[in-house]
């Protein structure tokens, strides 16, 4: 599964990253890990919850 993210917050310019069975993020300090992390983290929270609640 494949994430892009264009100018939110510390990524101004277009970032992918792609999800596998097993995904390590790493990388110096305020480069955004974190802020990545969240942002799939919560789409895939809120996506599961609305698919979910449909079906």
């Amino acid at each position: 599964m494949k994430f892009t993210f264009k100018n939110v917050g510390i990524f101004d310019k277009e970032t992918t990253i792609e999800l596998g069975d097993l995904t390590i993020i790493c990388g110096d300090n305020n480069t955004g890990k974190t802020y990545a992390s969240y942002a799939i983290f919560g789409f895939l929270d809120t996506w599961s919850k609305i698919v979910h609640t449909k079906y």
